[in-house]
Protein backbone atom coordinates (compact mmCIF):
# COMPACT_ATOMS: atom_id res chain seq x y z
CA UNK A 1 0.00 0.00 0.00
CA UNK A 2 1.09 3.51 -1.14
CA UNK A 3 1.30 6.04 1.73
CA UNK A 4 2.10 9.80 1.49
CA UNK A 5 4.45 11.56 3.86
CA UNK A 6 5.07 15.16 3.74
CA UNK A 7 8.84 15.86 3.04
CA UNK A 8 11.36 16.36 5.79
CA UNK A 9 12.34 19.22 5.89
CA UNK A 10 15.99 18.34 5.75
CA UNK A 11 15.35 16.79 2.08
CA UNK A 12 13.48 19.89 1.11
CA UNK A 13 16.08 22.31 -0.26
CA UNK A 14 17.76 19.62 -2.66
CA UNK A 15 14.87 18.27 -3.73
CA UNK A 16 13.54 21.69 -4.84
CA UNK A 17 16.93 22.86 -6.33
CA UNK A 18 16.47 19.78 -8.48
CA UNK A 19 13.32 19.80 -9.48
CA UNK A 20 13.41 23.97 -10.81
CA UNK A 21 17.12 22.97 -12.63
CA UNK A 22 14.81 19.60 -14.12
CA UNK A 23 12.01 21.86 -15.00
CA UNK A 24 13.98 24.65 -16.79
CA UNK A 25 16.09 21.53 -18.77
CA UNK A 26 12.38 20.16 -19.91
CA UNK A 27 11.03 23.61 -21.07
CA UNK A 28 14.65 24.51 -22.73
CA UNK A 29 14.40 20.76 -24.68
CA UNK A 30 10.53 21.71 -25.57
CA UNK A 31 12.05 24.39 -27.82
CA UNK A 32 12.00 27.44 -25.27
CA UNK A 33 14.87 29.90 -25.19
CA UNK A 34 16.88 29.52 -22.10
CA UNK A 35 16.17 33.18 -21.20
CA UNK A 36 12.27 32.62 -21.61
CA UNK A 37 12.99 29.75 -19.56
CA UNK A 38 14.40 31.20 -16.90
CA UNK A 39 11.69 33.89 -16.64
CA UNK A 40 9.21 30.57 -16.51
CA UNK A 41 10.74 29.46 -13.71
CA UNK A 42 10.94 32.02 -11.68
CA UNK A 43 7.47 33.26 -12.06
CA UNK A 44 6.21 29.67 -11.16
CA UNK A 45 8.39 29.71 -8.21
CA UNK A 46 6.95 33.07 -7.34
CA UNK A 47 3.53 31.62 -7.63
CA UNK A 48 4.29 28.09 -5.33
CA UNK A 49 7.21 29.19 -3.30
CA UNK A 50 7.84 31.59 0.07
CA UNK A 51 11.32 31.66 1.01
CA UNK A 52 12.03 28.58 -0.50
CA UNK A 53 9.16 26.69 0.90
CA UNK A 54 6.27 25.54 -0.34
CA UNK A 55 3.63 28.42 -0.38
CA UNK A 56 0.49 27.77 0.55
CA UNK A 57 -2.01 25.21 -0.64
CA UNK A 58 1.27 23.45 -1.77
CA UNK A 59 2.97 20.38 0.06
CA UNK A 60 5.43 17.80 -1.09
CA UNK A 61 5.78 14.63 -0.06
CA UNK A 62 7.51 11.52 -0.18
CA UNK A 63 5.85 7.86 -1.82
CA UNK A 64 6.14 5.39 0.65
CA UNK A 65 5.64 1.23 -0.11
CA UNK A 66 6.01 0.29 3.02
CA UNK A 67 9.13 1.37 4.42
CA UNK A 68 10.76 2.10 1.10
CA UNK A 69 11.05 5.64 -0.74
CA UNK A 70 9.98 5.39 -4.01
CA UNK A 71 9.14 8.79 -5.53
CA UNK A 72 7.90 12.16 -5.07
CA UNK A 73 5.19 13.96 -5.64
CA UNK A 74 4.16 17.35 -5.25
CA UNK A 75 0.24 18.56 -4.87
CA UNK A 76 -1.31 21.81 -4.93
CA UNK A 77 -4.95 22.54 -3.21
CA UNK A 78 -7.36 25.22 -4.49
CA UNK A 79 -10.34 25.32 -2.16
CA UNK A 80 -12.23 21.25 -2.88
CA UNK A 81 -9.66 21.14 -6.39
CA UNK A 82 -6.17 19.15 -5.94
CA UNK A 83 -3.24 18.98 -9.05
CA UNK A 84 -0.06 17.52 -9.10
CA UNK A 85 2.35 19.64 -9.59
CA UNK A 86 4.86 17.36 -10.39
CA UNK A 87 5.40 13.24 -10.00
CA UNK A 88 8.35 11.28 -10.30
CA UNK A 89 8.91 7.31 -9.46
CA UNK A 90 12.46 6.51 -8.73
CA UNK A 91 13.58 4.63 -11.85
CA UNK A 92 14.44 1.32 -10.08
CA UNK A 93 11.04 1.34 -9.12
CA UNK A 94 8.95 2.53 -12.09
CA UNK A 95 6.65 -0.10 -13.88
CA UNK A 96 5.16 -1.27 -10.61
CA UNK A 97 2.15 0.75 -10.59
CA UNK A 98 3.46 2.98 -7.97
CA UNK A 99 2.65 6.00 -10.35
CA UNK A 100 -1.26 4.83 -10.55
CA UNK A 101 -1.59 4.42 -7.06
Amino acid sequence: MVQLVEMPVEKFDAWNERVWRLYRAELIQSGVSPAAADVNVESNIKATMVDGKPAHGNTVFEVLDRDTIVGVVWLNQKDTEWFIYDIEVYEEFRGKGFGRA
